[in-house]
């Protein structure tokens, strides 16, 4: 009996141990602040939340949003600001970028189809996470590689629908 409890609670040290070491070896939360020039700050803060999963986002200042979160977030996030603040050229309106997550993010810049019309096809598609930029008439879409271009595909078809109209 007395090896027993010997073993148990040598058995439970090592645990706590190992989850210490675990817990020790996780990468501590960091943050950045980004420059938001094209958007308003709290529109940013509102994408970056969205498009990135970062729970923990606060304005800094109205050119300036504080992004705190682990290295990965922090890195989707700085893409995510990328996107809403790099200069729409016509002739490239899509742009896509890969995340570590296997997820891709693409920016589609509309021409003929209003915001409204695409967020609710996107919604119809069950595309995970989308986020509208109505001052630039640009739209963020992340989700898996397939869905991403479904939901590129999807669009095109609405501008060029519209475009004949």
């Amino acid at each position: 009996m007395i090896t027993v409890r010997f073993h148990l609670c040598a058995v439970l040290a090592c645990a706590i141990l190992s989850v210490g070491a675990a817990s020790a070896a996780e990468p501590e939360p960091t943050s950045a602040d980004l420059d938001v020039y094209k958007v308003k700050a709290p529109d940013a803060m509102t994408i970056v939340r969205t498009m990135a999963s970062a729970n923990k986002v606060t304005v800094v200042d109205e050119d300036t949003i504080r992004v705190s979160g682990t290295p990965e977030i922090l890195a989707m996030a700085a893409v995510v600001v990328e996107l809403i603040e790099q200069p729409i050229d016509d002739g490239e309106p899509v742009v896509v970028r890969e995340f570590a997550d296997d997820t891709d993010i693409a920016r589609i810049a509309l021409k003929h189809v209003s915001l409204r019309e695409a967020a609710l096809a996107l919604r119809g598609m069950r595309i995970r996470k989308y986020a509208t930029q109505e001052q630039r008439q640009v739209i963020l879409v992340r989700d898996t590689k397939e869905q991403v271009q479904a939901a590129l595909d999807l669009i095109e078809a609405l501008e060029q629908e519209a475009s004949s109209r």
